[in-house]
């Protein structure tokens, strides 16, 4: 279409395609405004171009900026259509002007329904009414009245209509209302009102007076604090609601992710039951064992004629099928009183909760068959305990730790002096929640504290209170055990002052207790990751000793024996070394003392005889021992 009325500009040829276009696609607003151009162009009558319009207004467009442009298309004609007739008078050119207000006002009227959905879409429609009663009808009063609907119908706080009715002022008033508008856009206009005031003031440095400058930096100064003020508040609260959605998506990441995570230990649990139920249950289906036929009644039993008892026939050997359940198989009415049982829960989750963690010890080294009745009575004095949380396996049994929450923080460090409790048999380790392990007990000397060794395995410590007890005020006396709850036979007493340990120590080193002999001396231990080598020269037992870094694997109690070295006891005793050189070694050994003996007297024998024990034998002389027969 834009060919034929560019460039071909043939209205016979034109005129029909614009008709076909609007009559194929009526819903086209650009058609229709392209084929009232095409009318105006061919000078066709006023009828014909009004007609064409109502028609496009009736072909039902789905917006109301189709609309906007239909009728701005229309406008624009009738508003060519005087400026054509200008030459007439003023007189002549009444009737024309009054086509084109009642067309202006038609429009707004008609695009009022659409502003609710589409917002503003009467705005440039009376902004061209107005321009046109400025200047063409010459009518400004009536132009202001329409600028003032305009900024009255929502559009007052967009600094853009402001600045285009200071342009209109501008151009068509006077400098009076120009600054008016300038000032009212400014208070007025929410996005940019530092435009408006800036064009202010602008206009009053090269066109007003020096009163009216300081006049309109002073208001534009205020209010711009007062807009930076409003502007500062709301960045804060838009921050704040963006923090509190970017706290929601976390959390419900969060959610999801833990979700996710508990479904997978869930089907983790499930397979691992799974493969376990198919470990402990036998491939073949078990069949239940027949019970043998009872023997018939012995007054019943046949008889032969002379009155004896015919003997039955022997019933046949029980098939493997038949054959009674071993031990380790499980009747069906025991498997199923064992799933009525009630199982201790397995798998809960518990959120981590840090004004719980500080309320809770750590349980550890409990015996796997204790109760959980047990633990509260060994730590019920200690304070009211609010949970006791045992970790159990699958099948609900313990796996020797736990948690223990007390109500009162308190209550923790009560908790943890009763470290190494025995319970149910075994000592119970209780250190905090969450922390690593350290060791708790001093390695430096510690003059109030002795250290005891030799202690018959039988000993209590209430019989060590009693023994070490009549030398002075005890703090403590602690009991060395194993993991299992054994002694060790080793204990340290720990005495409120250093003069109680030191008679204790020289009262009770070298006594007897039961079969064996109490070694006692001030704790003094090596420090960890060192041990002694030897004494220095003149070093006593007590005193300290050099200590070197380790060398080798240091010695405990409990490890195996010192002959078998760093590795430990090989797989095979067996010795590879051939018989005549172990016969020789043990002839070497057993001629030792007489060397010494004559050392004196065979001096060069010994050196022989030492130089050959310490050198190597060749090939040559393996083969002449294996010929030596």
């Amino acid at each position: 279409m834009a060919y034929l009325d560019n460039q071909l500009k043939v209205e016979s040829v034109s005129l029909p395609c614009h008709e076909r276009s609007v009559r194929n696609c009526p819903w086209s607003a650009n058609l229709w405004a392209s084929y009232l151009k095409a009318l105006e162009r061919s000078h066709a009558e006023h009828s014909k171009v009004k007609e064409a319009m109502e028609q496009a207004l009736q072909a039902g467009f789905s917006q109301g900026q189709d609309y906007q442009r239909l009728w701005l298309a229309f406008l624009d004609y009738l508003r060519r259509r005087i400026e054509a007739h200008s030459a007439q008078g003023d007189e002549l050119l009444a009737p024309y002007l009054e086509d084109l207000r009642a067309a202006f006002q038609k429009a707004v009227e008609h695009l009022l329904q659409y502003a609710s959905t589409e917002g503003d879409v009467c705005g440039p429609v009376l902004k061209y009414w107005a321009k046109v009663e400025a200047k063409v009808c010459h009518n400004l009063p009536r132009a202001r009245e329409l600028w003032n609907d305009i900024t009255n119908q929502g559009r007052a706080t967009d600094a853009q209509t402001w600045l285009d009715y200071a342009n209109f002022e501008r151009t068509f008033g006077d400098d009076k209302h120009y600054r008016k508008v300038l000032f009212r856009g400014m208070y007025a206009a929410v996005d940019w009102p530092e435009t408006l005031g800036d064009l202010l003031l602008l206009f009053e440095r090269e066109e007003g007076t020096l009163e009216s400058l300081d006049t309109a930096t002073e208001k534009y100064d205020a209010h711009m604090r007062r807009v930076l003020d409003k502007r500062e508040k709301a960045a804060a609260r838009e921050a704040a609601r963006e923090a509190e959605q970017e706290a929601q998506k976390k959390m419900h990441r969060a959610e999801k992710k833990a979700e996710k995570k508990a479904e997978r230990q869930a089907e983790k649990r499930r397979e691992a039951e799974a493969k376990v139920f198919q470990r402990e249950t036998p491939g073949q289906a078990k069949r239940k064992a027949q019970p043998p036929e009872e023997p018939p009644d012995t007054q019943e039993q046949a008889t032969d004629k002379d009155g004896f008892k015919v003997p039955s026939v022997p019933a046949a050997k029980a098939t493997a099928a038949e054959e009674p359940p071993s031990k380790k198989q499980k009747t069906e009415g025991e498997e199923q009183g064992e799933e009525k049982k009630e199982r201790p829960k397995h798998g809960e989750v518990v959120k981590p909760d840090p004004l719980k963690e500080i309320r809770t010890v750590f349980l550890s080294n409990l015996a796997y068959d204790v109760e959980e009745s047990q633990i509260e009575e060994a730590f019920k004095e200690v304070g009211e305990i609010e949970e006791l949380r045992l970790v159990r396996d699958y099948k609900g049994r313990s796996k020797g730790f736990g948690y223990l929450v007390f109500t009162h923080m308190q209550s923790v460090e009560a908790a943890l002096k009763r470290d190494r409790t025995p319970v149910n048999g075994r000592p119970v380790f209780v250190s905090k929640c969450n922390e690593r392990n350290q060791f708790r007990f001093r390695t430096g000397m510690e003059k109030n504290k002795l250290f005891v060794k030799g202690i018959p395995f039988s000993v209590t410590e209430k019989e060590l209170e009693e023994l070490f007890g009549k030398y002075g005020e005890l703090k403590g006396v602690r009991l060395v055990t194993y993991r299992n709850g054994h002694s060790k036979g080793i204990a340290y007493v720990e005495y409120a002052n250093e003069t109680s340990a030191t008679v204790a120590l020289v009262q009770t080193d070298g006594m007897t207790m039961g079969n064996q002999t109490l070694q006692v001396a001030i704790s003094n231990p090596p420090a960890r990751g060192y041990r002694p080598q030897g004494k220095e020269d003149g070093a006593e037992d007590g005193q300290q000793r050099t200590q070197y870094p380790l060398a080798s694997q240091v010695a405990s109690l409990g490890g195996g024996p010192k002959e078998t070295g760093l590795r430990g006891r090989g797989r095979t005793q067996v010795s590879l070394m051939p018989r005549a050189l172990q016969q020789r070694s043990a002839t070497t050994v057993a001629k030792k003392p007489e060397v010494k003996q004559e050392q004196q007297e065979q001096p060069m024998e010994v050196s022989g005889s030492s130089s050959e024990g310490s050198k190597g034998l060749s090939n040559e002389d393996f083969r002449s021992m294996l010929l030596k027969k």
